[in-house]
């Protein structure tokens, strides 16, 4: 288990005999990270739910919406000494350097993106908000011989893969559909892509009122005025 998420999963559900609700397991995570309860419930069916479910760890009820622990609870030592795993497991993941990058998130998904999806614009509360990487790590290690560990920002300048400026804040469908594309895109507004939507927006309005053109100078003349 490569995060705390996992485990701070597997200790709840053993403090709790096996079995928690979705609130519950989202509140020890919330908790243990000291971020919004909504955030967590999605990191919750995210991650943990599929990886634990997966290796046959634990169970979902959709219906009932309940967790549980797919292993015998009945020997009281073992669940000590599991406990105690999952505690040295997310006590050295709750290391300085995960407490900077749990803060970073925090202040781009608060301050930066406004609680919202830097693609479409969608809530926090509406879909999980995930930390996106601009340029992937995968490949800045492939052009590793060419960037020397570095990835270009959107001006050209070469910075750090985690650098504050390769980072952007995407809810889980766009992160989805920008992974399966396997190529990688800077959502965050820019001179230019506010001149593109711009563009864009007018395409469509001349598209719509082709042979309309009094709506269509009513429409452009709206448009001027929210300028």
């Amino acid at each position: 288990m490569t995060e705390n998420y996992q485990p701070v999963v597997i200790r709840e559900l053993l403090r709790r005999r096996g079995s928690a609700s979705q609130d519950e397991l989202s509140k020890s995570l919330m908790l243990e990270n000291q971020v919004l309860l909504a955030y967590w419930k999605g990191r919750l069916m995210t991650w943990p739910k599929k990886t634990l479910t997966k290796y046959k760890i634990i169970s979902y009820d959709r219906k009932s919406q309940q967790f549980k622990l797919l292993i015998d609870l009945k020997n009281s030592n073992q669940i000590k000494e599991l406990i105690n795993i999952c505690d040295e497991k997310i006590r050295t993941s709750n290391s300085p350097k995960k407490i900077r990058e749990a803060s970073k998130r925090f202040k781009l998904i608060e301050e930066r993106a406004k609680g919202r999806c830097e693609a479409c614009g969608v809530l926090a509360r509406v879909k999980p908000l995930h930390l996106d990487h601009i340029v992937p790590k995968a490949v800045a290690e492939k052009k590793r011989g060419i960037w020397h560990g570095k990835v270009p920002d959107r001006h050209g300048k070469m910075i750090g893969v985690d650098d504050i400026e390769n980072l952007q804040i995407l809810c889980e469908t766009c992160n989805t559909g920008k992974r399966d594309q396997g190529l990688w895109h800077d959502f965050r507004p820019s001179e230019q892509s506010l001149v593109d939507a711009m563009k864009g927006i007018i395409q469509t309005v001349n598209e719509i009122t082709k042979d309309r053109s009094k709506q269509r100078s009513e429409i452009l003349n709206q448009l001027k005025d929210c300028l």
